[in-house]
């Protein structure tokens, strides 16, 4: 059993290709997408879905979440932070910051 626990959430899976002899990242992504339900981001239910967000959101979300990885598993990859957030913000982050800005600051 396998438990993953966020900010607000907690979800019990049972890895099948834990079970199946699969490999880490079959491990990964198989308790991924059994919590992914369960993962609830209260952002979600008060920011409206900009059209910068379709267009970069989750082409940022899998380069956020290979880069933290990669960090996580090895030192060498955290010295290049910076890099990441210079990535980030040069494939469509600076946009998608400055859109839910633009949007915030209309706001009463």
């Amino acid at each position: 059993m396998v438990y993953c626990l966020s900010s607000n959430s907690l979800c019990a899976a049972a890895p099948d290709s834990a079970l199946n002899g699969g490999t880490d990242g079959d491990l990964y992504d198989d308790i991924t997408a059994k919590c992914m339900p369960f993962n609830y981001n209260r952002l979600n239910n008060i920011l409206p879905i900009l059209p910068e967000a379709e267009k970069y959101e989750s082409k940022l979300s899998a380069l956020a979440e290979e880069k933290m990885m990669k960090m996580i598993l090895d030192q060498g990859e955290l010295d290049k932070f910076d890099e990441f957030v210079a990535q980030w913000k040069a494939e469509g982050g600076d946009e998608l910051t400055n859109a839910y800005n633009a949007w915030y600051a209309e706001q009463d």
